[in-house]
């Protein structure tokens, strides 16, 4: 064969040879672009529903190929909460609380296992506190109605009449036989201030349960941010001005932290130019003034159970001593001049991730 033939041949091969490769580029980068396309994200299921007196949301996140599982997952921490607010309400005929303010001034009430933590929960809280947090209050909260529609302020003379029955002292409890009993009669007992961290508690443990590790629970204010979020960083939690709805006083980054905030802007009507909130102290019957806004933040959900409340009610300066006595955790408050006072480690948390 001649050397041109020879040549002819070689760049004949060589041609076909680059355009396989080519080809097989090509093919190759298809294929990858659709193990690309189908390799699942990160997207968050979520929902909303009315629960414990409040509005209760919850967001799990997972891979869009687990979406279901983990809408089951939220379902079932959302049943756990309406069982729990079953046992709990004052207001449903048939739950332990119902039934101890009919009966425990007259005999001992037998309840479940979760209403007597949560009872025995809030009185250490209240021996803590010198009084400030006492669920014993609801004798004297049934006189105030806060609905915009009829609001009911009482006298003073009427609340005097009822004070006298603030005294968390006088619930009687029987650890053996989980019972509890009133000293006196027409005690009632309230468990709104505390209960909502039980249920955030046990929604966060069934979703864990569940195996899922990343997820937020937030009951009126309650919030427990687990893991990370969507983006997969840290849940950015934003601290309601208290004063001015459309901004945020603070944002802070949290993973696997309690954040519990109590504000005055929640329930509140204002009646010949008075503002009345329902975070009521029990030592005058009335709302609570020293504060506007007070949140707490720690690692431990039962550990800031009732604090928030406790802080907003006992003022910036008994309300940071109270929360330095409680390893690992924070505080911020904010005083009705709209001063700023917090634990001098809250700033840690202050939002530093962009959020794009």
């Amino acid at each position: 064969m001649r050397d041109w033939q020879n040549k002819a041949v070689r760049t004949f091969f060589k041609k076909h040879r680059l355009l396989n490769v080519g080809v097989l580029l090509l093919v190759f980068t298809f294929l990858l672009w659709i193990r690309i396309a189908r390799k699942p994200a990160w997207v968050v299921v979520s929902d909303e529903f009315p629960a414990m007196g409040t509005v209760v949301e919850i967001q799990i996140v997972c891979l869009s190929n687990n979406i279901k599982a983990a809408g089951d997952a939220l379902e079932a921490a959302r049943d756990e909460i309406s069982r729990l607010e079953s046992l709990m309400s004052p207001n449903i005929s048939t739950s332990d609380i119902y039934r101890i303010n009919q009966k425990a001034a007259s005999e001992p009430v037998e309840i479940s296992a979760e209403t007597f933590d949560v009872i025995k929960n809030a009185l250490a809280l209240s021996e803590k506190t010198d009084g400030a947090f006492d669920i014993t209050f609801a004798s004297v909260a049934k006189l105030w109605s806060l609905k915009p529609e009829a609001p009911r302020i009482p006298t003073d003379d009427e609340i005097a009449i009822k004070l006298h029955m603030v005294n968390y002292k006088n619930v009687i409890l029987d650890e053996g036989n989980r019972t509890v009993k009133f000293a006196q009669e027409g005690m009632e007992i309230g468990l709104g201030g505390i209960a909502k961290a039980t249920a955030v508690e046990r929604a966060v443990n069934i979703i864990k349960e569940r195996g899922y590790s990343d997820a937020l629970v937030n009951a009126g204010g309650d919030i427990y941010a687990m893991g990370f979020n969507a983006k997969r960083k840290p849940w950015r939690i934003g601290i309601r001005h208290p004063r001015d709805n459309t901004k945020f006083l603070k944002e802070i980054d949290v993973s696997n932290i309690a954040v519990f905030t109590s504000g005055d802007y929640e329930r509140v009507v204002e009646v010949d130019g008075k503002r009345y909130h329902h975070l009521f102290d029990p030592q005058t019957g009335k709302p609570a003034e020293k504060c506007i806004s007070a949140t707490v933040i720690a690692h431990d959900i039962k550990t800031v159970a009732g604090l928030s409340a406790s802080v907003f009610i006992l003022g910036p300066e008994k309300g940071l001593e109270l929360i330095r006595t409680i390893p690992a955790a924070d505080a911020l408050i904010v005083t009705p001049d709209l001063a700023v006072h917090s634990t001098e480690f809250f700033q840690k948390y202050e939002g530093s991730i962009p959020e794009n």
